[in-house]
């Protein structure tokens, strides 16, 4: 943001989703509670990663000694050797970074009587200082109404956190009790802090807000007050402020990846960072890539000749199968595949259904020169010369990597399903994903296969598994029983994804990658599966 003091580069990105006016206002007074933030709880990293000096210190390396340690060397060259054999030569003393939290960031607010108006100006400096706090060590950010109920939470991008924090309205000033009732959900690995009145300090992380000075306008400054530590903040201008809490300073643009058409019906159906859409008419596809590092681009719309039931991307081509007068055809978008695409159709009749156009696009196997596709609770092999045959396997995946023609199949034997060296015992329910083979074993437990064959490992859920990621280790995402609470589930431990519940619907997950997203009437959402960290949201309008 150019109009920003060269100061507030650090925090541009944050501060952007404010206007100029306001971020410039504004800017102080983050600037001011990150350093005092910082101050308490250090800069965070990879455990025993170097983060700067800390001190002095008797032994070191050469290149760490201090100046007059030198200038002693050379006036006074024996007593240098005296102090360098006694150890009482003077050098800087590294500061390893304490390590990364592993859970979110999360934010308690007082939204009660006592916190309006300049204190309610700190609570939004205080987001934006740990979104950026979040962001740094790869977290989710999370904000909590203290009074609320304790298992609603305010997530999703800055833009959308922080409008909802504006609406967030409670009759009855925080209580320390509050406090322990959203504590007592929180996830060990959680970093929480509070802001609040001074009623509620005593408590670790805890920034107590009190208006200090006025003038005939109101309150012009306010102290901030953490751990032992104080500051005094300027208010903005009186103006500004009231224009800010009134959420007039906010700016309103859309993200990059609106389109103005309805998308729907998320899917991931192949092992490529690509998101599949369905759009207004039945024969369009919307496809959206997923870079590693930075937001998503606008989807791009395909068109084809008819309705289409079920594409995936293999390689650098889109494949999707149409059904058109009784007819089901293959068309390609890019290179051809192994004769794929070229004079084959089929008969329809065992491929089409009712809600062929209306659910998420159906995946698609190249195996062989031939494709395989669902249909009717069975997979079908569709092959050169308009044939059509039942397929012997009963569940084929992605595996990961970039190899398109060879899926992970399992098989039907007689004393259950196998897949390579794995078995699955007969009435077993399993999941694949990520190239490892999860089973359950007891009602609450399932035992997951690696993609190495390593050691396998037992994984207690919560709720209803539907999704298997591998990312950093086995993970099994399930969703609660009345379908509100997504969570991420690990052979360590349980947490939940804020941002994902109460969605409205439950994520699709990627079949290799650690990717979900869900749906809403208005918006599409892409993330980790593992942080739960929203990385992409489409909103769609007419």
């Amino acid at each position: 943001m150019s109009a920003l003091p060269s100061g507030l580069a650090p925090w541009s990105a944050s501060l952007d989703t404010l206007t100029p006016r306001l971020a410039a206002g504004l800017g102080p007074m983050v600037a001011r509670i990150d350093e005092l933030i910082t101050a308490t709880e250090p800069v965070t990293g990879a455990e025993d990663e170097f983060a700067g000096y800390g001190g002095l210190a008797p032994r070191g390396r050469p290149d760490r000694l201090l100046a007059s340690q030198w200038l002693l060397a050379e006036e006074a060259p024996e007593e240098f050797y005296r102090r360098a054999a006694t150890g009482q030569l003077l050098y800087l003393a590294p500061e390893p970074q304490a390590p990364r939290p592993r859970g979110r960031v999360v934010l308690l607010v007082d939204a009660g009587p006592g916190q309006a108006g300049p204190a309610r100006l700190v609570q939004l400096a205080s987001l934006i200082v740990l979104h950026r706090r979040a962001a740094s060590c790869g977290a989710e950010l999370a904000v909590g109404v203290l009074g609320a109920g304790p298992d609603t939470w305010l997530a999703g991008d800055l833009p959308t956190l922080l409008r909802s924090w504006l609406r967030t309205r409670h009759p009855a000033d925080a209580s320390a009790a509050d406090v322990d009732a959203r504590s007592a959900v929180l996830d060990r690995a959680d970093e929480a802090w509070v802001v609040g009145a001074p009623t509620l300090a005593g408590r670790r992380r805890t920034l107590t807000v009190t208006e200090s000075t006025w003038d005939a306008e109101g309150a012009r400054t306010v102290r901030v007050h953490l751990d032992g530590r104080s500051l005094e903040l300027a208010v903005p201008d009186r103006a500004l402020a009231v224009a800010a809490l009134r959420g007039g300073e906010f700016r309103r643009t859309e993200p990059a990846g609106t389109v103005p058409v309805p998308l729907r019906s998320p899917a991931f159906t192949s092992a490529t960072r690509r998101l599949l859409l369905r759009g207004p008419g039945p024969d369009e596809v919307f496809s959206v890539y997923l870079p590693e590092k930075q937001s998503a681009g606008k989807p791009r719309r395909h068109r084809f000749s008819g309705p289409v039931i079920a594409a995936a991307w293999l390689g650098k081509r889109l494949v999707a199968l149409t059904v058109r007068d009784g007819v089901a055809t293959i068309e390609v978008v890019g290179k051809e595949l192994g004769g794929i695409g070229r004079d084959r159709h089929y008969d329809a009749t065992d491929l089409e259904a009712t809600d062929a156009t209306e659910a998420p696009f159906r995946p698609l196997h190249y195996v062989g020169g031939d494709l395989l596709v669902p249909a009717g609770g069975r997979w079908l092999r569709l092959m050169p010369g308009g044939v059509v045959h039942p397929a012997r396997e009963v569940a084929l995946f992605p595996r990961p990597g970039r190899q398109i023609d060879n899926p992970m199949m399992l098989t039907e034997q007689h004393d259950g399903l196998r897949l390579g060296g794995w078995h699955i015992p007969p009435d077993r329910d399993y999941l694949l994903g990520g190239g490892a083979l999860a089973v359950r074993e007891t009602d609450t437990t399932w035992r997951v296969h690696g993609p190495g064959g390593e050691e396998a490992h037992t994984i207690t859920v919560t709720g209803e598994p539907f999704g298997l990621v591998t990312a950093d280790g086995p993970a099994l995402l399930t969703r609660s029983g009345a379908g509100l609470l997504i969570r991420v589930c690990r052979p360590d431990g349980t947490r939940t994804l804020t941002a994902w519940s109460d969605f409205g619907s439950t994520p699709v997950v990627h079949p290799t990658l650690p990717l979900i997203a869900a749906a809403q009437e208005d918006r599409i959402r892409v993330g980790d599966a593992v942080t739960g960290e929203v990385h992409t949201t489409f909103r769609t309008e007419l």
